[in-house]
């Protein structure tokens, strides 16, 4: 492996500078690396959030005031979809198109926007191009405002695309699905919910998303925490003040624990240490870290465009990152990514490799992109003003804003919760105000819910 100071002047170049000789050094470095992190418990090491349970608080609608105002419905439907993200969404238009008017679109939501109605974390993002990200921009004439937009922009053109389209008409919001049976009879399904519904349909169509439910570290005491705490999906502003773009002045001579650095703990940290006397942040894993190159949208360029480029670009981008075809005007982080690993593969086996070249190729490239990104880290690291002695490998603190007096990167794991602080190894850390938790349950089987005793489909012949 070539010295780990060689060709990093621009740490921004996107190009990997140091090759990967051994390929047996690394596989075995990145193993040790992972066994230092997994459990024996795999995903049971997370806090399962139960609808009623002593955790349910986490998983509360803070942006509702009561519960739902309409009684319980009794109907016959052509279609009933489930979830009104922008695939619910999506699946309104479409039905809307080709004359479907009896259907039900339903979500535990307050309003349509999916993972965007419940996510308003300070600093929240998406790290998708909003030219590709968001649907029907041809249709509406929508010009989104930069390349990388905040989340509130777009839950906004969320709620925008349900009312140019009806959409309103059809949904219905806080409602959870509880049951739904195949009846063999009348061949129609019967969906049942918590608001005591029961409704008859032809089709389901299931738009319910992979991250639907918050989760929480399994930590030993996590329930009797005596400071204020929630999840970063249910963002507590009355608490913190300000809104997703920041200012949250309430924080101002608090301390403040996050755990998590994962996307939305990178977005929500900076703002905490902006406003908070001080931060500690829990990390298991490090994650990616790139520049954003992030820009204002050039409305001439946009309007430029000829008809159906939207559809050639988000067509473009998906084989890009599901089959790595590098045919694209696209060029920010994933497309960079596929071609720097399909110009390894060519390097290597040409235009008709082995699959035995094809995946050595894929796997040096992919850990050599990583490393490029760890020599970036390194480099802002070192020619930043930020305090630091050492880069130890248990904790890193360092002053991130003027304004925050520390802030503090733990990767030990939590060994529990205290009432007035928590406990990271041999790490004590007290008097925290609020702790904020990241991560989403991500469900393998988006059509059973795995809460234990419960099945919510039983589908044709129990399946």
């Amino acid at each position: 492996m070539n010295d780990r100071n060689v060709g990093i002047a621009d740490p921004h170049s996107f190009v990997p500078s140091r090759k990967v000789d051994r390929l047996d050094v690394f596989r075995e470095k990145y193993a040790a690396e992972r066994d230092k992190r997994l459990t024996k418990e795999g995903a049971e090491q997370f806090q399962a959030i139960d609808f009623t349970g002593k955790f349910s608080e986490f998983d509360a609608d803070p942006h509702v005031d009561g519960p739902r105002e309409a009684g319980p419905m009794s109907l016959d439907l052509d279609v009933l979809v489930v979830g009104a993200g922008f695939m619910g969404i999506t699946a309104g238009i479409e039905l809307e198109k080709v004359g479907v008017s009896s259907y039900k679109i339903l979500d535990v939501a307050g309003d349509f926007g999916g993972t965007w109605y419940w996510n308003r974390y300070p600093g929240v993002r998406c790290d998708v191009e909003s030219y590709i990200y968001l649907p029907y921009l041809e249709e509406t004439g929508y010009v989104p405002t930069e390349r990388y937009v905040r989340g509130s922009e777009i839950y906004a053109y969320c709620r925008s695309l349900a009312q140019q389209h009806g959409l309103y008409d059809h949904a219905l919001f806080q409602t959870r699905v509880t049951g739904m049976e195949w009846d063999e009879d009348t061949a129609r399904w019967t969906v049942r919910t918590d608001n005591g519904d029961e409704f008859r349909a032809r089709f389901v169509a299931t738009q319910s998303g992979l991250f639907m439910r918050p989760h929480l570290p399994g930590i030993p005491g996590i329930e009797s925490f005596a400071g204020h705490s929630f999840h970063t999906s249910r963002w507590d502003y009355e608490y913190t003040g300000g809104d997703d773009s920041g200012n949250l002045d309430r924080l101002r001579g608090k301390k403040v624990a996050i755990i998590g650095t994962g996307a939305t703990g990178l977005q929500v940290i900076p703002q905490l240490a902006e406003y908070a006397d001080e931060v500690v942040v829990y990390q298991r894993t490090p994650t990616q870290v790139m520049p954003r190159q992030n820009a204002q949208t050039d409305v001439d360029w946009f309007k430029s465009l000829k008809p159906g480029w939207h559809r050639e670009r988000r067509a473009a981008f998906d084989k890009c990152v599901q089959d790595r075809a590098t045919v694209s005007d696209v060029d920010d982080g994933w497309v960079k990514f596929a071609k720097y690993q399909m110009d390894a593969v060519f390097e290597a086996g040409g235009e008709n490799p082995s699959l035995e070249v094809l995946i050595d190729a894929m796997e040096r490239s992919d850990y050599e992109w990583n490393e490029m990104l760890r020599d970036r880290i390194d480099a802002s690291w070192r020619t930043s003003r930020r305090p630091t002695s050492s880069r130890p490998t248990t904790a890193r603190c360092a002053s991130v804003r003027a304004s925050a007096t520390s802030t503090c990167l733990v990767q030990q794991g939590l060994g529990r919760h205290r009432r007035h602080g928590e406990h990271a190894d041999r790490a004590d850390h007290r008097d925290r105000d609020r702790v904020g938790r990241s991560g989403a349950r991500l469900r393998p089987d988006r059509l059973r819910d795995r809460i234990p005793g419960r099945t919510l489909v039983d589908g044709q012949g129990g399946l």
